[in-house]
């Protein structure tokens, strides 16, 4: 027996991919829901005497202030540790976090909305705005277009 591969008509073909992609879309919405972790991993704090460790999904986003750092979560807390903004961001996934300004570290999954006009700002879901810096603004430009 010959292995035969039999194509669809084009108008076919297309209409089965298209019907596979909405398919693909709508059980990426519904795992959305689900609020399962996207980035499994954990950022570990000192704090004091303590060791905190922060699970990605939970960090909204990271503010520097000098030589210490504040990091926010989805809850509300702010953690403040005596550790530069670059060496915290040094430990995050490349591809869940993004460096919108010397002085903040984004979240991609919390970004709502991306302004790129003459004062240019990431607002994210639970509301603040991030100032993105001139120097990153073409970065942070196709890096958003690709979610």
């Amino acid at each position: 027996m010959e292995n035969v591969i039999r194509l669809q008509p084009k108008s076919d073909t297309t209409h089965y991919f298209i019907s596979l992609l909405e398919k693909l879309h709508h059980l990426e919405e519904r795992l959305d829901h689900l609020h399962i972790p996207r980035h499994i991993g954990n950022l570990k704090l000192n704090v004091g005497n303590t060791i905190k460790i922060i699970s990605f999904d939970e960090i909204l986003r990271i503010e520097a202030d000098g030589n210490y750092t504040k990091v926010i979560l989805d809850s509300g807390q702010s953690i403040l540790v005596s550790k530069t903004l670059k060496a915290i961001f040094s430990q995050l996934p490349k591809e869940g976090f993004i460096r919108s300004h010397q002085s903040h570290v984004v979240r991609t999954s919390s970004i709502s909305e991306a302004c790129f006009g003459s004062e240019s700002y990431l607002r994210l879901k639970e509301g603040s705005s991030i100032p993105i810096a001139m120097s990153k603004k073409k970065y942070l430009k196709s890096v958003i277009s690709s979610f």
